[in-house]
């Protein structure tokens, strides 16, 4: 669980973040925050749980946990079959572009 609390740390110190951690099939193993009406099942997002379980590394933008967009960027834990994901809320992650771009 040493990936999964790296990915804590990442999203605990963002406001609307999330961290979910899935099974070698894809289905939720732990989350934070944790909520239980993901544990032990898929990632709602058909494109984003195909992604999970197949590729070992990838970003998108989807709204699949609980309808809030979000960009997620996710990696294989090595030597396992478990991906960890961390989104970041996607008003949230472009604003600080959108600031600098204005400032420029």
């Amino acid at each position: 669980m040493g990936a999964f609390a790296g990915g804590v740390l990442i999203a605990g110190s963002r406001h609307n973040a999330v961290a979910p951690m899935t099974d070698g099939d894809g289905s939720v193993i732990a989350s934070h925050p944790r909520v239980e009406d993901w544990i032990g099942r898929p990632i709602r997002d058909p494109a984003f749980g195909a992604a999970m379980r197949t590729q070992s590394a990838r970003t998108l933008t989807t709204s699949a946990l609980d309808g809030e967009p979000r960009i997620f960027g996710f990696l294989q834990v090595p030597g396992t079959g478990a991906r960890i994901a961390i989104g970041l809320g996607e008003a949230e992650a472009l604003g600080a572009l959108e600031r600098e771009r204005r400032i420029a």
